[in-house]
């Protein structure tokens, strides 16, 4: 019986921890519970970076083939006069469709905008200003000039408009008015 309480008092010592040691696993633990969660939002920013890659893939080929679409939309501005010209413009229709289906088909979005639609600044683009004198037209959409695009939910290319912006008076036309 002796014999074993002295064991029971070896294993006793030998499982005490100083407080040093103790400070010292507590620290490492927290380090390593501190990389554990480094390595998880890294993991999670990776993954979203890799689903946004995958999302607008396509961007960069849609951005090179805009400015082919508005080659495309001027010239469906301009009236064929000849009954061959309508057939090459029907034929050019045609190919213009598919074309914009198959971006369609990648999420491709056209953002447009009509006259005396109001300005709005996160699609839209000024290009010119146009002056009037009519306050209800000020900051509206003179001229529709560009389509915009979007690609899913991101804006690849705002509209390109005129707007209309209020006469600035000058000293000369407040004294005649004031006459």
């Amino acid at each position: 019986m002796e014999e074993n309480t002295k064991q029971e008092k070896e294993v006793k010592k030998e499982k005490k921890v100083s407080l040093k040691e103790y400070n010292e696993l507590q620290d490492q633990f927290a380090k390593a519970m501190a990389t554990a969660a480094h390595h998880q939002n890294l993991s999670k920013y990776y993954q979203n970076e890799y689903e946004k890659m995958i999302k607008y893939r396509s961007q960069s080929v849609i951005e090179s083939i805009l400015p082919s679409l508005d080659s495309f939309e001027l010239a469906f501005k301009a009236e064929p006069k000849t009954d061959e010209a309508k057939s090459y413009r029907a034929g050019f229709e045609f190919v213009y469709k598919m074309l914009l289906e198959s971006l369609k088909s990648e999420g491709l979005e056209i953002v447009e905008c009509k006259e005396n639609d109001e300005f709005n600044s996160d699609f839209m683009q000024i290009v010119e200003t146009v002056e009037t004198d009519d306050e209800s037209l000020n900051n509206k959409v003179s001229t529709f000039l560009l389509s915009g695009y979007k690609l899913k939910d991101r804006l690849i290319r705002p509209c390109s408009v005129k707007v209309y912006t209020l006469k600035k008076e000058t000293e000369e036309t407040t004294n005649e008015r004031l006459n």
